[in-house]
C-alpha cells in the first residue's frame, strides 16, 4: 500500500504544544482566552492576528517544530510498515509559513533514521496530491483535509483530537494512536 502521512498532529505531537504555547502567549499578552475552541489553527483559537500573530510565530514556530516529540510509537510503526513493503510519503502543509520548516523536518527525520518514498511540503490541496500519487490511505488530523481526501474515494485514518469535531464517512476511520494506525493498515491491506 502507499500511505500518506501528515506531520503536525500525526507524526509530531506539535498540535498540543501549539495550543499550550498559544494559551501562555495569550495570557502574557492580555488575551481573552480561547475564542474558537474547535479551530485547528492556534492563531484562530486565540484571535492572534496581525502583529500578535507574527510575534507568536517568530517566537515559537521553530521552537515548537524542533522540540515537539514524535507521537508515541510513530517511528517504530513507520519502520515496521516500510519493512513490510509499504511505500510512505509525507504530505504536509509544513513549509508554507517559513522555508526553515522543511529544514527542521528533514533534520528530525535524519535524527530518527527515517526515510520516505516521497516528500510533499507546502501541500494545501492534499486530496490532489493523494490522487496524483495514487495514495491508498492518508493519515491526517485536519478535518478539512480528511473530508476532501475521503470525498475522492481514498481511505483516511483520522487522528482526531478532542477539539476537532467527529466526522462520519465510509472512507474515514478514527484513530487515537500509532498502534491503532498500524492495526487499521494491517486490516486494510488484508493481513488481519
Amino acid at each position: 500500500m502507499k500511505i500518506g502521512i501528515d506531520l503536525d498532529g500525526v507524526l509530531f505531537d506539535s498540535e498540543r504544544y501549539y495550543r499550550a504555547r498559544g494559551e501562555l502567549f495569550d495570557i502574557e499578552n492580555g488575551g481573552k482566552g480561547e475564542l474558537n475552541y474547535h479551530s485547528q489553527d492556534v492563531c484562530a483559537v486565540y484571535d492572534l492576528t496581525g502583529e500578535k500573530r507574527e510575534r507568536f510565530l517568530d517566537l515559537y514556530l521553530d521552537q515548537i517544530q524542533l522540540e515537539s516529540p514524535f507521537m508515541s510509537c510513530a517511528v517504530e510503526v513507520i519502520k515496521k510498515l516500510q519493512q513490510e513493503g509499504h511505500k510512505l510519503v509525507i504530505i504536509t502543509a509544513r513549509g508554507a509559513l517559513a522555508e526553515n520548516e522543511i529544514d527542521i523536518s528533514m533534520k528530525r527525520f535524519e535524527e530518527a533514521g527515517l526515510k520516505f518514498d516521497g516528500l510533499f511540503f507546502r501541500s494545501s490541496d492534499k486530496a490532489k496530491v493523494c490522487q496524483d500519487e495514487k495514495v491508498d490511505v492518508m493519515i491526517d488530523d485536519n478535518l478539512k483535509h480528511i473530508k476532501a481526501v475521503a470525498a475522492g474515494g481514498i481511505k483516511c485514518l483520522f487522528y482526531r483530537e478532542l477539539w476537532v469535531e467527529k466526522y462520519d464517512n465510509e472512507n474515514v476511520i478514527e484513530v487515537k494512536n500509532w498502534g491503532e494506525i498500524y492495526r487499521n493498515i494491517l486490516k486494510l491491506s488484508g493481513k488481519i
